[in-house]
């Protein structure tokens, strides 16, 4: 109950006391001041319920537990923008040149891992002592993209297979040396970006210091 209807109660129960006492002949000053009182307090808890009806004239009792404002009730038309779907080069430009590296895509299932955590998109590039060539991967990018941007790090193989080594980075066949990424075998898995604005044909190529290395660039997307 609340505490306004407490108080009206109350009120019409000291009310009706006095009534009574006037009723039946008892003539008192005192109860004819308590009840112009209790008429006063009657009046004026009924004032202020008429202005609490008032301000509630704009709300609706939503669920039976209190009242919420009529505005709340209604549903909502605004919308969230839909989140741009993640774009992964190996989907969206696949491979036409593979020397001594893999390609992974999510359709295919395979992965590989790099400190412990399993990447399914991206490239290996590994090497043994019967391979002479130097591992790559050519990707034609058709000046479609701005960015290429993935994880590059070593592949959890071997440790006595992750030798120092650098990735070289050629757009159309030219080597752009401020690009070029040094290896190591003990690194923690990081963020590379390469700008391909422009860029026709993309070309990765591992540069090891010795016959055995073992990296990848995985989760490689797209701007």
């Amino acid at each position: 109950m609340s505490k306004n209807a407490v108080q009206i109660i109350c009120a019409l129960i000291g009310a009706a006391a006095v009534v009574i006492a006037a009723i039946i002949g008892v003539n008192n000053s005192k109860l004819k001041d308590e009840l112009g009182s209790a008429n006063a307090s009657i009046a004026a808890l009924q004032s202020q319920m008429q202005a609490t009806t008032a301000g509630n004239a704009g709300f609706v009792n939503d669920t039976g537990s209190g009242y919420v404002p009529a505005a709340q009730t209604e549903k909502s038309t605004t919308t969230q923008a839909p989140q741009p779907k993640v774009q992964y080069l190996t989907d969206l430009a696949p491979a036409f040149k593979l020397d001594s590296c893999e390609e992974f895509t999510a359709e295919s299932g395979r992965s590989f891992s790099m400190s412990g955590t399993k990447y399914y998109n991206g490239y290996t590039w590994g090497t043994t002592w019967m391979e002479s060539s130097l591992p790559l991967v050519i990707v034609p990018l058709n000046g479609r993209f701005t960015e290429v941007s993935g994880i590059i790090g070593c592949i959890d193989r071997n440790e006595s297979r992750n030798i120092d080594a650098s990735m070289h980075i050629f757009f159309d066949g030219v080597l752009q040396e401020h690009l070029t990424k040094p290896l190591y075998g003990e690194m923690i898995p990081e963020e590379f970006t390469i700008p391909v604005a422009g860029v026709q044909h993309l070309k990765m190529q591992l540069i090891r210091d010795s016959i055995f290395a073992d990296y990848g660039y995985a989760n490689i997307t797209v701007k």
